[in-house]
């Protein structure tokens, strides 16, 4: 009787006891020094026969783990990996199916797999993992305006003009009087935070329907002075509940909409802005904000000038790359501002209304608004501490990669396509992905933030910004509006059905036939249409298209039939010309010629 010996299992912990720097470093020694095999594992405690493997191109000095290669080689995964990068730069990036899905077709173009055998998603684990510079992120959403507008070259020429307003005004130094405003629009529907509940339930959060937006604009110097808040809140009498709760020192104002208008913020620069900045002295205050159409103004640049003070617009769709409050204040604000509303409404045990919105926002505006945050936002922004053109495109790289996909058209070579390169109709991702990056963009519209996008409201630009208007006003002026056209109803062959209705512009309540007008202005213009209709398509009983409204009721749906002859093929109105009033689908019907 044989016996067996039971083996113990291998200890999968101590397979691979070397490291792939040593096992690198070894065959360099190899292959660079010349030092033997031999003694190459020894000195670098790798074992004999791996290394040997490698030297002698069995495998490939890449594999760094035990079992077979991957199947792709390493320039192969190093061009797929760049391709992934590069696409989810410019915002269209790959999910993990789709990762799947691409190596699997280049490793088919490669010969190396066939069709009916795609890689699984246990292929892209081990792929990030030999690729530690790739991660699996949700991105942020970011619209095609500002994809496009925020380029290399609007960055330059905003820093290149605010370092001259900066030198002319000698406020390099001078933090104090570098402001930023903007406005944030808050809800009383709030994104819940997230909350500590148990695994058998599905926590939810009561709140209120969802009402109109208020708007807050906010204010803070390079300092980081903050300046109190002011609420445009919706509705066209103010309450004095709504400000209940407030900060020192805010304040709020009446809007329909409770959006800010050019009106609300002038009058937010007058009475509020100028009570609480700092530097009111003989000292030129310098104020950045964003070129919506309420923020310039004739009348705003005027008294902005007599009151010692610089506007400047940013660049037009740049502000949340540029501009300091939506680099780091409002987003926190936005944050803090549903804690506040969730600890109050679990607090009182209520949903928030409008008039908690202020007691609520002005606490949230005090945390994120705080001196730290303006100081940081000024910072990153390369306002204060100023940074020049080249290196603030350097910190943004990755922000205007996206602007690269767009070329505007008087770029593009004479022939009308985008310079390639030669090998590209021969290299796969080009095929798959390459021609997101030939977007040819239309010749930039002429308006009125292609005028201070980026630029100080003072000499050159504010006269182009004056003529601009007036031009506008002149077109406006001179234009007269357009008449709007009316189309007559076209025959239809099949089972043709016209609707023929003429109201009154000025119509009263009553019956339906109260406000059909039937005067000689519409008989003419029926008596027109009449003329343009050609006679095979009129009726063969009346000769006409139309039925005589003053002979029917007001309002007629005047139903039409063919007539099944092939000799004839005349229509006839049914009801009024005939004595049919329905024709049935698959029933035979004759005119009045043909009976």
């Amino acid at each position: 009787m044989f016996r067996i010996k039971l083996t113990q299992p291998a200890d999968r912990s101590r397979l691979r006891l070397w490291s792939p720097t040593a096992m690198t470093s070894a065959y360099k020694m190899v292959k660079d020094e010349g030092i033997p095999v031999y003694r190459a594992a020894k000195l670098n405690g790798v074992p004999l026969t791996t290394l040997r493997d490698r030297v002698d191109n069995r495998i490939s000095i890449d594999c760094v783990k035990s079992g077979p290669c991957p199947v792709l080689s390493l320039d192969e995964e190093a061009k797929l990996c760049e391709h992934l990068k590069d696409l989810a730069s410019v915002g269209y990036g790959y999910t993990r199916a789709e990762v799947v899905n691409l190596a699997s077709d280049y490793a088919v173009s490669l010969g190396k797999r066939k069709d009916d055998q795609p890689f699984t998603l246990n292929w892209f684990y081990n792929f990030i993992k030999r690729w530690p510079e790739l991660n699996v992120v949700r991105p942020s959403s970011l619209s095609e305006q500002r994809a496009k507008c925020a380029s290399e070259e609007s960055v330059t020429k905003y820093f290149n003009e605010l370092e001259r307003i900066l030198r002319k005004y000698d406020l390099f130094d001078k933090p104090h009087l570098i402001y930023n405003i903007d406005e944030k629009g808050i809800n009383t529907e709030y994104k819940p935070p997230s909350v500590v509940s148990g695994k058998d339930c599905k926590a939810q959060v009561i709140m209120s329907e969802r009402g109109k937006t208020v708007t807050i604009i906010g204010a803070g110097n390079a300092a980081g002075m903050q300046i109190p808040p002011y609420f445009v809140f919706p509705g066209v009498r103010m309450l004095d509940g709504l400000l209940e709760g407030k900060s020192p020192g805010a304040d709020g104002i009446m809007t329909p909409s409770g959006w800010s208008n050019s009106v609300v913020f002038k009058d937010y620069l007058q009475n509020h802005f100028m009570k609480f900045c700092q530097g009111r002295s003989d000292d030129t205050i310098l104020i950045l904000y964003d070129g919506h159409r309420s923020h310039i103004s004739v009348d705003l640049v005027e008294w902005a000038k007599q009151q010692n003070i610089v506007l400047f617009v940013l660049p037009t769709h740049t502000s949340h790359i540029l501009q300091p409050m939506d680099i780091g204040c409002f987003g926190p604000l936005q944050l803090k501002y549903a804690q506040e509303c969730s600890k109050f409404a679990r607090t009182h045990h209520r949903v928030v209304t409008r008039y908690d919105v202020c007691s609520l926002a002005c606490k949230a505006y005090s945390f994120a608004l705080s001196p730290l945050n303006l100081q940081a936002s000024f910072n990153k922004a390369g306002i204060y501490p100023f940074k020049n053109s080249s290196s603030m495109v350097e910190l943004l790289k990755s922000k205007i990669k996206p602007s690269e996909l767009y070329i505007v058209d008087d770029e593009v070579t004479a022939s009308g396509d985008h310079k390639k390169s030669e090998t590209a109709e021969n290299n796969f991702f080009d095929k798959k992905g390459g021609d997101v990056h030939i977007k040819i963009m239309k010749k930039k519209r002429k308006n009125i933030n292609s005028i201070v996008g980026g630029k100080a409201l003072e000499g050159e630009t504010v006269e182009k910004m004056k003529k601009y208007i007036d031009e506008s006003n002149s077109k406006i002026s001179s234009n007269d509006p357009k008449k709007k056209k009316t189309k007559t109803p076209k025959n239809k062959k099949n089972s043709a059905t016209s609707f023929n209705l003429q109201i009154n512009d000025k119509q009263k309540p009553g019956p339906s036939k109260q406000n059909i007008e039937l005067s000689e202005k519409s008989d003419l213009s029926d008596s027109e249409n009449e003329s343009e209709i050609p006679d095979e398509d009129k009726c063969c009983q009346c000769h006409q298209y139309y039925v005589d409204k003053h002979s029917h009721g007001a309002i007629e749906f005047t139903h039409w039939a063919q007539c099944d002859n092939a000799t004839c093929s005349h229509w006839v109105h049914l009801k009024y010309c005939s004595p049919v009033h329905v024709v049935r689908k698959n029933t035979v019907f004759y005119c009045n010629c043909c009976l």
